[in-house]
């Protein structure tokens, strides 16, 4: 089982007088989504973490950009497949999880 303190929209820790934590798949999506939603050179101590998206978008490279997720998420060893599906209704990005337990998770990139 996963746990993780629970974040806000912000990414910030959400506690009353005591911190919120959240397990299983809850946390699986929510690290996941932390994961991504970080550009590379934004982390201080690791100029490394995260993806290039402005340089993805600067290319036009759209393939580029879904690998550059699709391996940013598999580096977390709960999961064990990935694949995404879009809309023409919808801006996001729907990412379907296979978890190393066999079920599936999905959620939405905003």
């Amino acid at each position: 089982m996963s746990l993780s303190f629970q974040l806000d929209s912000n990414n910030n820790i959400v506690h009353n007088s005591n911190f919120i934590f959240i397990s299983d798949k809850a946390a699986l999506v929510q690290d996941i989504k932390t994961r991504l939603y970080m550009y590379k050179g934004e982390y201080p101590y690791n100029k490394n973490q995260g993806i290039d998206y402005i340089g993805y978008m600067r290319d036009n490279n759209e393939q580029g950009l879904l690998a550059a997720i699709q391996s940013r998420i598999l580096e977390d060893s709960r999961v064990s497949n990935v694949t995404f599906e879009t809309s023409k209704e919808s801006n996001n990005l729907k990412i379907v999880l296979t978890i190393t337990g066999g079920e599936e998770v999905s959620f939405e990139l905003d």
